[in-house]
Parts: structure tokens; C-alpha cells; sequence
């Protein structure tokens, strides 16, 4: 489900923090900048709650400061106070000069949630050639190319340009150890971990940062060994304690999962408390026990709809559709997904086109597999024509994943594989590439991709599915 990484993401989220060196002049209040700074400082750390409330601090000292409102907009947790910031920090800097790096990048903050993604490619590639000595854009830039698009590449050489300007630049050596690891170069991703760790000795995200890529890489112990290191640093850290419950997860230890999940389910920021609830029903979905996790899934669904998180809302009730074991169960999860998507006045724009344009693809997907040719074409051509209007590279990957499931069901299997390696990204567009390499022949080549989404170490739901068909077949087959 990748992003549905907005929605179906089980990793704990990296927010994206434009953080400029902003002259004085932008605000009238000095202690309202000074927080606005220190706010910078802690988010750079990935302790985004406690940056919140230095944003909140500067806004009230000073409510002109656009930037801090910007900043409010990414890491707000509650949709409606994000929408209620991004339109203060829209409202002011039609009355500020334009064409600065400021301005440049609070336009950029909010076109990732009013506009199309186009647009916010474009606005960033403008960042990045207007600005290219300044590190923290760089930064900035290439962390959303690896969170947003998932194009690590793109990340890991914006974060390289980053680090010629400034060897020690901490929040680029992090992210860059993030980038290595999602693309598999984990000797790489240690070693700018490590080299971050070097820069903030007694920052418990640096700990943090080495459990997770451990993590990655399928180094258990020592993720949770560093894991808890951070929590000694900071028994606060909650992002540790829910990474704590994801390798116990990941290790196949449920039971012992669920009671790491269950310390941060009530403590700490509303946001890591959802997620850890969220991240323990799943804990049953890789047990096998999909009826339990279906019970728990609709309460928490129904939870998530009443106190307006979308998101979250969403993501339980698409992850409700995959585990459906009937067709019609299934199409009326994605139906009401697809539905609430619409309906949201807090999604942006691009975020609703592709988390519908994936639920499409995973209606052709399954009504293909079962037979149901007729209704699988119909949404295709809904998906295709989704793509058109759009000009959205993650639409297209969905509308391919989909042509591709078609194709592939129809016995077309050299169409399927070039569709389907064009939504690489999802894990059941991988499963059945697999599967068109085996009908040709490619039995080395599905053996190595098979392999490579067995020995995938991130939380994503829809690889747990995948995962566990893979490893269901090898049991079958070795009966």
C-alpha cells in the first residue's frame, strides 16, 4: 500500500521540515524568532511535538510569522488545525515581498496540500536551482523526492549536494542513512547513522535513526538494543517505543509486540498513541488471525471517522479490504474508502487522487483474480482515465499496477511484467511479477525478487500480506 504511505504507511512518518535560515526581519518580536528557531532545531531531532509547541509559542508572541505557521501546517497532527495554519501562512506572504527563498518555500508548503503534485515538483525544482548553495534546502528537498515519491535516488543525491556544502550537516547525514537503506546499501546507511550520531551524541533520534536502519537491514538485537538506548535517553521518545513494537513484530514475537505497542497506546502525542493502537491490530493480520484484526480494524475505523483522522480512518478501512475473504466484502470496503477519500475537505489533493487511484488498482486486481473480467475492465478504464487528468506519477503507477494485474490474468504475460514494473513500489504489482518471470522461464529472476520481499524489513501492511503468501506457498510446496 505504500503510500497509501499517507494512509497505509506503518513506519512512523518523517516529516518533511523546510527550515531556512529566516532573518530577523520576518518577525518584529526577537523571542518570537528565537522560538521559531529552537522549534527548527528540535524537529531537525525528529521531535516534532515538542517543535509544535515552540511554533505555537512564536505565533502567539508574533502572529505574522509566516514561516512558523508553514512549519505548524507539516506537523500538526489534527487535519483542521493543519488546514486552519496553512491558510494563516497562505494569507500572510500575499502580503510579504515575493520571489525570496522564503516565500519560494512556504508557496511550496502549501501547494503539497492544495495542488496537484506537479506543481510541488515543480516549485521544488525551482527551490533547488534558485538555491542550490543553501544545505538546508537541499535537504529539505530530497528528504520529501524519498518520503513523497519514493525516489531514493533523487534523495540521496540531493542530500550528497548537502553535505559538500557542509561534511557535518547533521539532518542530511540522517536522512541520507534512509536513503541507503531503502535502497538496500545498508553498510552505507550505517555509516551516515553513525556519522550523524558523531554530530548529536545526546540526541535520543540518533539512537533512534541506528534501530531503525538495523531494523531495515534485519539486525533485530541491535535495533532494540539501540531502541532502548534512546529511550534512556529520553523516556519520552516515544517513536522508540513504537519501534521497539515493530522489530518484536517483525520478529515474529506478536504477543511480545503488542506489549511494547500498549506502552505508548496512552501516553505521549495523540499522533504515535493512534499509531501504536494501529500497529497492534496489525500484529494480527501477521499472525494469520485475520478475524480478530477485522474486529478491532472496524472499531478503530469507526473510532478514527468520529474524531475526524482521515488518515487513519482510511487506512483501516482499505486494510479491512485486503483481508476480506470475499470479493463483494472486499469492493465494499475500497467502495467506502474511495467514498470517505472524495469527501474530505483535509486530504490534499494529490494524496486523495493516489490513495483512490491505488484502491482502483486493487479492485482490478482482485476481480481480475476472480474472474470477474467485465468489472475489472470497467474500473480500469476509470483508473486510466483517472491518470490522464491528472499527469500524477503515482496515479500512473497505480493505473500501470492495474493493467498490469489485468494483463496478467489474461495470460498476457510479457504486457503484464513491462506494466507491472512500472509500479514497482507496491508489493502486489511485485508479487505477480514474479509469478509473469515464473511463467517464462525467469525462475532465477522470481527467485531474487522473491527474496528481496521476504527479507524486506518495513512495516507496510501489504507486504505482511505478500510476505505471508510467499512464505504459505513455500510451505505447500514443501509438503
Amino acid at each position: 500500500m505504500q503510500k497509501v504511505r499517507v494512509l497505509i504507511c506503518s513506519i512512523v512518518m518523517v516529516l518533511i521540515v523546510p527550515a531556512v535560515a529566516q532573518t530577523a526581519a520576518h518577525s518584529k518580536s526577537p523571542q518570537a524568532f528565537r522560538l521559531y528557531q529552537e522549534g527548527l532545531r528540535l524537529q531537525e531531532n525528529r521531535r516534532s511535538y515538542e517543535a509544535m509547541q515552540k511554533w505555537r509559542e512564536a505565533t502567539k508572541l508574533d502572529p505574522n510569522l509566516a514561516l512558523a505557521w508553514a512549519m505548524l501546517s507539516i506537523v500538526e497532527t489534527s487535519p483542521d488545525s493543519a488546514r486552519e495554519d496553512r491558510e494563516k501562512a497562505r494569507n500572510l506572504i500575499e502580503h510579504q515581498p515575493q520571489g525570496g527563498v522564503d516565500d519560494l518555500l512556504i508557496r511550496w508548503i502549501v501547494s503539497r496540500s492544495e495542488t496537484e503534485l506537479m506543481y510541488s515538483i515543480q516549485v521544488a525544482n525551482d527551490l533547488v536551482s534558485k538555491h542550490p548553495d543553501q544545505k538546508r534546502i537541499l535537504w529539505t528537498v530530497g528528504s520529501w523526492y524519498g518520503f513523497q515519491m519514493h525516489q531514493y535516488d533523487q534523495d540521496v543525491a540531493l542530500q550528497e549536494a548537502a553535505l559538500k556544502i557542509d561534511p557535518d550537516f547533521a539532518p542530511a547525514l540522517d536522512e541520507l542513512g534512509f536513503a541507503y537503506a531503502h535502497l538496500q546499501r545498508f553498510d552505507r546507511a550505517v555509516e551516515m547513522i553513525r556519522r550523524y550520531a558523531e554530530q548529536v551524541p545526546n540526541e535520543p533520534n540518533s539512537e533512534d535513526s541506528y534501530g531503525e536502519v538495523l531494523r531495515l537491514a534485519g539486525r533485530y538485537e541491535d535495533s532494540l538494543e539501540h531502541y532502548r538506548r534512546a529511550l534512556k535517553i529520553l523516556p519520552t521518545f516515544e517513536s522508540s517505543q513504537l519501534g521497539l513494537g515493530d522489530t518484536y513484530a517483525l520478529m515474529g514475537d506478536e504477543k511480545k509486540a503488542r506489549e511494547e505497542y500498549e506502552k505508548c497506546s496512552s501516553v505521549g502525542p495523540v499522533s504515535v498513541r493512534l499509531d501504536c493502537r494501529k500497529m497492534s491490530i496489525y500484529t494480527y493480520v501477521r499472525e494469520g488471525n485475520d478475524e480478530e484484526a477485522a474486529k478491532l480494524l472496524t472499531d478503530f475505523a469507526q473510532q478514527m471517522h468520529s474524531v475526524k483522522r482521515i488518515s487513519l480512518e482510511l487506512e483501516s478501512v482499505i486494510a479491512l479490504g485486503l483481508i476480506a475473504k470475499k470479493t463483494d466484502a472486499a469492493f465494499g470496503y475500497f467502495d467506502q474508502a474511495i467514498a470517505a477519500a472524495k469527501a474530505s475537505k483535509t486530504i490534499p489533493p494529490s494524496d486523495r487522487e493516489e490513495t483512490m487511484a491505488r484502491v482502483m488498482a486493487y479492485k482490478v486486481r482482485i476481480a481480475s483474480a476472480n474472474g470477474e473480467n467485465e468489472t475489472a475492465q470497467k474500473v480500469q478504464a476509470e483508473l486510466e482515465a483517472m491518470d490522464a487528468s491528472t499527469k500524477d506519477p503515482n496515479v500512473y503507477a497505480a493505473m500501470q499496477g492495474g493493467r498490469g494485474a489485468l494483463l496478467y490474468y489474461q495470460e498476457k504475460y510479457d504486457d503484464a511484467s513491462g506494466a507491472l514494473q512500472d509500479d514497482a513500489n507496491d508489493m502486489f504489482s511485485t508479487l505477480l511479477l514474479t509469478r509473469c518471470y515464473e511463467h517464462h522461464g525467469g525462475k532465477a529472476a522470481a527467485y531474487k525478487l522473491k527474496k528481496s520481499i521476504v527479507e524486506d524489513h518495513t512495516m507496510d501492511i501489504d507486504l505482511a500480506l505478500v510476505q505471508r503468501e510467499i512464505k504459505g506457498r513455500l510451505s505447500d510446496s514443501g509438503r
